[in-house]
């Protein structure tokens, strides 16, 4: 212990601002560098906790988290380091499902009957065998000024959903230059629409071309390793395995798709940017990928392993092939892999997939039917962009599959999974800053069902 106050102490003599702000009345006095953002929640699952935050400086964290049954609150400490960028994920393991924990930060544990010590707080994921009802938020193009308001985030918050999911140009960074990715993320993060609504709400996030590094890019672009870094400090996926052993994200330092599971819901955050045309596809060799082979298997098996009754495959970009005129980047681009998805689909009898895409600045339903894709149940596509204000009305381009659009600024989409009834329903809403209902769609978990061979 003696060994640690002196390691906090030296850090706060490194710490960069010269007066740390004083800390809220009841709150827990920080011994070690003050924290500069957050802190915000990351993946939240059944038994464990990602939790992140940003320290003014390098230094030793501790947080407190506080079980109403334990007999006393528990620490897990982290560090802060530059190397980081001063980033930190406080991994909060032996967790119980469906229950609200609360936490502080600080050397010394609030009291526990001191409700203003204990300012945060989240709730763990309900058990994936047990009946749930369950909401996420997806959303996606969120072209963010510093200073200037996201009331987007506002609304998310006043539907409380179970977790937000960002699926990418979240922020627009367009920029491969590591000092560039961190500032971007700091002025992003900080925003305080954004910043309440994390502070107690499951995070995850993938990326699409705006924040990978540049419009329109693939895996080909010089300085990505930069790009991945950033994402990786400033985020707290679950990682590959999906309950947060790997905190790098992706396997090998490669890419950065993850997973997690919310009760009858499982989400395979895709990485459609770091492989896109850096090897020959895994599914016809005489073509360049879009996924790569170790995400291919990745996925592969992941799915073939789900037990989730909605399993919903996640990326930045759209998976049809109506885009506005010059677009390039897009599943319908590479239509040997999104055909080899739906194959897999098809012969591993992979029951409740449905799709999700964002990245063309409008709000907008596909149906797929079997006879297009070769799946065999209708894959319905969720598109849900954008989050802020900039709308493109030359993607508003016709397909067959296509149930609805709208092209209306700040947009996100609420994914509700029910599955305490029968059959189970995933029901979709768009709605807007304001609160008004753009569109809704109920799917019925039997309709999306694999046929009984």
């Amino acid at each position: 212990m003696h060994s640690f106050l002196l390691a906090m102490a030296l850090a706060s003599s490194l710490a960069q601002p010269a007066e740390p702000p004083a800390p809220a009345a009841g709150r827990a006095q920080m011994a070690g560098p003050a924290i500069d953002i957050g802190p915000q929640m990351g993946h939240v699952g059944t038994d464990r906790a990602r939790i992140w935050a940003r320290a003014a400086g390098p230094g030793p964290l501790r947080l407190w988290l506080l079980d109403a049954d334990a007999d006393a609150p528990r620490s897990v400490d982290a560090a802060a380091d530059l190397e980081r960028d001063c980033c930190v994920v406080f991994d909060v393991a032996d967790l119980r499902s469906a229950r609200v924990y609360r936490f502080a930060l600080g050397e010394h544990a609030p009291p526990r009957d001191d409700p203003a010590g204990w300012p945060h707080s989240f709730r763990t994921a309900p058990d994936p065998a047990s009946p749930a009802r369950v909401s996420l938020a997806f959303g996606s193009c969120c072209k963010d000024k510093p200073g200037e308001p996201l009331p987007i985030f506002d609304t998310i918050a006043s539907h409380a959903p179970d977790a937000l999911v960002l699926i990418g140009d979240t922020p627009y960074i367009d920029s491969t230059d590591l000092a560039v990715q961190r500032r971007r993320y700091r002025e992003f993060l900080s925003n305080p629409q954004l910043a309440a609504l994390r502070a107690s709400t499951a995070t995850y996030a993938t990326w699409d071309d705006h924040d990978f590094g540049r419009n329109d890019t693939d895996g080909r672009l010089k300085g990505r390793e930069n790009a991945r870094r950033a994402f990786v400090e400033y985020h707290a996926n679950a990682g590959a395995d999906g309950r947060g052993e790997s905190s790098e994200g992706g396997e090998n330092g490669e890419g950065i798709y993850s997973k997690f599971r919310l009760g009858p819901v499982e989400v395979f955050l895709i990485d459609a940017r770091w492989f896109s045309r850096t090897e020959t596809s895994p599914v016809d060799p005489q073509k360049l990928t879009l996924l790569g082979a170790m995400q291919w298997e990745w996925l592969k098996r992941e799915l073939r392993a789900s037990t989730a009754t909605f399993k919903v495959l996640a990326t930045g970009m759209i998976w049809n092939e109506s885009v506005r005129p010059l677009k390039t980047d897009y599943w319908g681009a590479y239509p040997h892999e999104r055909a080899a998805v739906w194959k897999f689909i098809a012969d591993e009898q992979i029951d409740g997939v449905v799709l999700m895409g964002g990245d063309i600045h409008r709000s907008r339903l596909l149906r797929h039917a079997p006879e297009f894709t070769g799946a065999p149940y209708p894959l319905y596509e969720f598109i849900s962009s954008p989050l802020s204000h900039n709308v493109h009305a030359n993607a508003n381009v016709p397909h067959p599959s296509l149930v609805w659009d709208v092209g209306d600024p700040s947009v996100f989409l609420l994914l509700e999974a029910d599955s305490t009834g029968s059959p189970a329903m995933l029901t979709g809403c768009w709605i807007n800053a304001a609160g008004e209902e753009l569109h809704r769609v109920a799917v019925r978990a039997d309709e999306i069902r694999c046929p009984i061979r």
